[in-house]
């Protein structure tokens, strides 16, 4: 029993021992989506539209802090993150105006090279593999009601500033009603 104890102290201690070195950051394959619609690269509104929100999922790919707020005018960089768009020798960077250590939202800027671009994200020293993505000058993108990209939109039937009910079976838009 002695003996038992003395192995179990040994492992224990060597066990706190290890070094913790920081995750590799990693984005993860097929996920850099139009943060609207969360379509897949391939379909044909899986693109990332100049201009656009999108996101990018991963490991790692953002601090454990929480986001900090944003200041306008935005800037390339958000909490010691940036994010680059390339392709070639051509390279932008995009505006991060969120991140997390598994999500990152971006707007796309609206100089970014058309076809197919890499994405990488850059964190206190650390980089990212370089994520394969196509933009385009426009792609359309919904924001849903479930926050999944699939289901009912998030549309307002607009009747005046003050009056706008979320478009449902019960609050249809009548035709010819603008909707934001």
């Amino acid at each position: 029993l002695g003996m038992l104890r003395f192995v179990t102290v040994v492992v224990l201690a060597a066990g706190c021992s290890v070094p913790v070195f920081p995750q590799t950051p990693l984005i993860s394959p097929k996920s850099v989506l139009n943060a609207a619609s969360y379509a897949s690269p391939g379909l044909p509104n899986g693109s990332i539209a100049q201009g656009s929100i999108f996101s990018i999922f991963g490991t790692s790919i953002g601090p454990s802090t929480p986001s900090p707020p944003l200041a306008f005018p935005l800037a390339t960089s958000l909490g010691g993150l940036s994010i680059k768009v390339f392709q070639g020798a051509t390279s932008v960077n995009a505006f991060p105006i969120y991140i997390s250590p598994g999500q990152i939202n971006a707007v796309m800027p609206s100089n970014a090279p058309l076809g197919r671009v890499s994405v990488q994200v850059s964190l206190n020293g650390l980089t990212t593999n370089a994520a394969p993505v196509t933009i385009v000058n426009s792609s359309f993108g919904i924001y849903t009601i479930n926050s999944a990209g699939i289901g009912p939109g998030v549309l307002f039937n607009y009747i005046s500033d003050s009056n706008q009910p979320i478009n449902a079976p019960g609050t249809s838009a009548m035709p010819g009603q603008v909707m934001t």
